[in-house]
């Protein structure tokens, strides 16, 4: 059942009201029958498709007797839509939901592998809360795998047939889980279906940054003090640029050669001096994209990340690759151990493992284009039940922050005198400080909501509509929470949503307003914005930055048409197509990464699967000895005996190595090692104990490999963005490069599999029980 007709859907919405009505008869214990016996239907190989209506009947005739809420008709049309592997367009307010509930349950139906993916851990417990007795009540099992309460296990929660769950914490268990060492102890099931909330949030703005698992303590380099020295001596204009918005900085080519004539080395983007240049790239953006009380804070010795979103401390968490102990130089401070990758994922390559995707969000239209060619989904707009009552008002445009954070003030102080409610968005956690200041020194009652905890954040916001309320939020603070309006408040013209600032993109300015005004309720926006915004400083055409420079001290409005609405319509373009760039990038390098994961992982679980590893050791050793012939001298002698001491016989005998066997090194070093393997067979001559050593060796020098790929893949593509700027295809590069990697990870996991059999030490107790030391 493939992307229908919208007539089609609406058909089928009728249909299953007229079911929804024929059980709406029936007692609870004729329900719950009706729903095993579907669900026994659905498991003895009837399809979702014929099991659609039946299944939304039950939900929607079980949710007002658990849930005291009936779905409502353009609710069942979203579910109906996502059922159909779409994105439903279903306006914030609409309940979204409820709605999922529907396709959910479809899917739960065959079993356990079916998610409810939300940003937020917050919002994945709450709605795991509000609708969890509903599946319960119609026969399915469901589970939270955030906030884990009572340290319920991963392998029960995952075995639920219904698991809400959070991007980030799906994504480390997939991570985690292909690093499994046995397979008893894999936890996650076939990710068959996922509806994702926000699926415009999840699928695009989240997809910009990879999925990063890191672990083991990195060798401490010596290059960041070095590294640290050399940026500061550099010249900005000449040796480096950076963006308008001072996010992003790049080397130019001046800058390489000035650092090479000073290092002394004669090509700093070779691979020979890679290392070198990385910590040059973390230093320089150290000192000139991070910025201190803006992107971290230095507290009790230690740099402290700040979320960008909310403002909060990300108190336990790193920057990237080497990144946070860049900054620690830079601030003159210990450094901390850098943690190596162990693996990584993107976002996009996350949700392709999914059999079945479907979603929902309130502005998934404006991102349909990408969507589609991105991922293959198609979006499905769901009218509001009733018609949307939110006044839009012309934006209001100054020259500077201050000047538009001023006039914001006023109009704030009249709302207030008149007793309505008011909501200021805010566009930094800095600039709702600084508003909420003004507000101070006006004797205006306010609520700052932007470093609280998310669940304290949704009680404040959903006061917002009160009388006499004023409210300043930051970024996606309170997200998801519905705003009631008080007594008296609609006649006022519902809540007055102030934003400061146009977002990047015309997607996320609809976003913020779309948190006023819900369900038929009146509401009114009007945006603040000034040319000195984070988005037209960044992307704007150069001729507003000098309009800026002198006109700074001009306080009035300007008017918003001609040049300078033009201008502001192409910020949020370039900025607009600027994420899509970087997306497209981020995907360019996952997909590498991908190929070679799924490589791996496939190996992994070939290996976890077989009862027996005879001939996988006895073809590790065939080419073993191939790649010693391959890159070492015949009649080496020298070279023969390290080989061997190093990974195979560390007690060899050097006086029976001939000259006769050293001229056929790959005959003797198969001999050498297939009469090692009897010897270490003979030490565990019990088959369990022998299987099990030799999937211990294979699986520990399998995952020491990938680590080292993976963590070298992540630096090198750290590199990417600056390498580009200095006219080399970073992408290209990382392809060859990873391409050359991966062959040498190969013979490189032979040969430590080959250490690994033959090195190790084997003590086998009285008891019988065997402890294995490796080398």
């Amino acid at each position: 059942m493939r992307t229908h007709s919208a007539r089609h859907y609406r058909r089928l919405v009728q249909t299953i009201q007229a079911e929804a009505t024929r059980f709406a008869d029936q007692t609870d214990a004729e329900l719950r029958t009706a729903s095993a016996t579907l669900r026994n239907q659905v498991r003895a190989g009837q399809s979702l498709a014929d099991s659609l209506v039946t299944a939304y009947a039950l939900v929607v005739a079980a949710a007002p007797r658990v849930l005291h809420q009936t779905p409502r008709a353009n609710q069942i049309l979203a579910a109906v839509a996502m059922a159909d592997g779409r994105i439903s367009d279903l306006a914030a307010g609409e309940g979204k939901t409820l709605a999922a509930t529907m396709p959910l349950f479809l899917h739960g139906l065959a079993g356990n592998g079916n998610f409810l993916i939300t940003a937020s851990d917050y919002l994945a417990a709450r709605d795991f809360a509000a609708l969890g007795d509903l599946y319960r009540f119609l026969g399915l099992s469901v589970a939270c795998a955030v906030n884990r309460a009572g340290g319920v296990d991963k392998p029960t929660i995952y075995a639920a047939d219904i698991v809400y769950t959070t991007n980030r914490a799906l994504g480390f268990d997939y991570l985690l889980d292909n690093l499994a060492s046995d397979a008893a102890d894999r936890f996650l099931p076939p990710l068959r279906f996922a509806v994702l909330d926000e699926a415009d949030a999840l699928l695009l703005d989240d997809a910009q940054t990879p999925l990063v698992l890191t672990g083991l303590p990195r060798v401490q380099s010596n290059y960041y003090g070095t590294a640290n020295r050399m940026v500061q001596m550099l010249d900005e204009g000449l040796d480096f640029s950076r963006s308008a918005d001072h996010r992003r900085v790049w080397f130019t080519p001046t800058g390489i050669l000035t650092m090479q004539k000073f290092f002394g080395v004669p090509d700093l983007l070779g691979d020979q001096w890679r290392p070198l240049y990385r910590h040059l790239v973390l230093a320089l953006r150290a000192h000139y994209a991070f910025e201190r009380d803006r992107d971290y804070l230095v507290m009790a010795g230690a740099v402290v990340l700040i979320d960008p979103t909310t403002g909060r401390e990300l108190t336990g968490v790193q920057a990237q690759a080497g990144q946070h102990q860049a900054i620690e130089a830079k601030e003159h401070l210990p450094l901390t151990p850098e943690l190596r990758t162990m693996a990584a994922v993107t976002y996009q390559n996350l949700y392709g493992q999914f059999h079945e995707l479907a979603g929902m969000a309130g502005t998934a239209a404006l991102g349909a284009r990408e969507l589609r060619q991105r991922y293959g989904l198609r979006v499905f707009r769901v009218p509001t039940a009733q018609p949307v009552q939110r006044r839009t008002n012309p934006d209001q445009l100054y020259v500077t922050v201050s000047a538009a954070i001023a006039a914001a003030a006023a109009t704030v102080a009249t709302a207030h005198a008149q007793h309505r409610p008011v909501v200021i968005q805010a566009d930094s956690p800095a600039q709702a400080q600084t508003f909420a200041q003004q507000l101070l020194d006006a004797a205006i009652p306010h609520v700052l909501i932007a470093t609280q905890a998310a669940a304290r954040a949704a009680v404040l916001l959903s006061a917002a509509g009160q009388p006499d309320a004023v409210t300043v939020v930051t970024g996606s603070a309170g997200r998801g929470t519905a705003i009631p309006l008080g007594p008296g408040v609609a006649e006022l013209g519902g809540v007055l949503l102030i934003i400061l600032a146009h977002q990047s993109s015309l997607r996320a300015d609809v976003q913020l307003q779309q948190c006023v005004a819900q369900n038929g309720e009146p509401g009114e926006t009007r945006v603040f914005a000034s040319l000195s915004d984070r988005v037209m400083v960044a992307q704007a055409p150069k001729w507003v930055a000098r309009y800026v420079a002198t006109h700074a001290d001009d306080q009035s409005p300007l008017p918003v048409r001609g040049r300078f609405k033009q201008a502001l319509r192409r910020a949020q373009a370039n900025a607009t197509a600027a994420a899509q760039r970087d997306r497209f990038n981020t995907q360019q390098y996952g997909d590498v990464l991908q190929e070679q994961r799924t490589a791996v992982y496939a190996a992994r679980n070939r290996i976890l699967r077989l009862k027996t590893l005879d001939e996988l050791a006895a073809a590790t050793n065939r080419r073993v000895a191939a790649h010693y012939a391959a890159t070492h001298d015949a009649g080496d002698m020298t070279g023969m005996l390290d080989f061997i001491y190093q990974y195979i016989d560390r007690d060899f005998a050097a006086a029976t190595l001939d000259e006769q066997k050293v001229a056929t090194p790959a005959a003797t070093l198969q001999t050498l090692m297939s009469a090692q393997l009897d010897e270490q067979h003979a030490k565990l001559p019990d088959s369990t104990q022998w299987q099990a050593f030799l999937h211990m060796a294979v699986l520990k020098a399998l995952d020491a490999a990938w680590i080292d790929q993976v963590d070298d893949l992540q630096a090198l593509q750290a590199m990417g963005q600056t390498r580009r700027r200095a006219g080399h295809d970073a992408v290209v590069e990382y392809q060859q490069a990873a391409r050359r990697s991966f062959a040498r990870m190969r013979d490189s996991m032979a040969l430590q599999v080959a250490r690994n059999l033959y090195c190790s030490e084997l003590v086998v107790a009285e008891d019988g029980t065997v402890d294995v030391q490796f080398p």
